[in-house]
């Protein structure tokens, strides 16, 4: 992986989430749990800091979580951040809002969860709706890198893709999780299970 930044113009961003999400599945294995990787900020590459920018905030959900778009130097990632403990401990230590002019400033994450989630609650127009395992990044604790909010130009922003886009996405996530929804034509009896 090159960590040369010529082309973008943030000297703190590198790339590593592709690396890092890719480094983190077994194309082999089928998923019977939303999680995929505990602690996965500790599988960034040596050279790269799991530093982001939160790119765009999306919504919240039903339980309070938010919804975001995060990049590092060359790709954007669908992230959530959960009420408690992210929210709650942001909010305190900080003593504002984690939306609060927090748009397209720099965090560090210290610690994260690779996940998968339901497509239907998290709605996106960015990725595609059918066929794929939707992987996300379940944000436990961050701290703001640098405060600036810094907006890319057009050119900058259209040259970063999302993680869902890369070529080998779909062989290495397509169809990965078995979720209990996804289940339904099955029928148990006790420790039984029929298909």
């Amino acid at each position: 992986m090159n960590y040369n930044n010529d082309k973008f113009p943030l000297v703190f961003l590198q790339s590593w989430l592709w690396e890092s999400v890719e480094k983190c599945i077994d194309p082999s294995r089928r998923y019977t749990s939303s999680l995929i990787k505990k602690n996965f900020v500790d599988e960034t590459p040596r050279k790269a800091s799991p530093i982001v920018r939160i790119s765009k905030f999306i919504k919240v959900t039903d339980n309070k979580d938010l919804t975001v778009i995060l990049s590092d130097s060359t790709n954007l990632m669908f992230a959530i951040f959960p009420f408690k403990p992210t929210i709650v401990n942001f909010e305190d230590k900080y003593k504002q809002r984690i939306t609060f002019h927090t748009q397209n400033i720099l965090i560090h994450i210290k610690k994260a969860n690779l996940r998968f989630i339901e497509r239907k609650d998290y709605p996106l127009y960015e990725i595609p709706a059918m066929g794929l395992s939707m992987v996300v990044l379940e944000v436990l604790d961050l701290e703001i890198f640098q405060r600036d909010q810094i907006m890319l130009s057009n050119k900058v922003e259209s040259t970063l893709k999302f993680l869902h886009n890369e070529s080998n996405y779909e062989s290495l996530f397509g169809r990965k999780w078995n979720n209990a929804e996804e289940n339904n034509d099955r029928e148990d009896y006790d420790d039984v299970v029929s298909f």
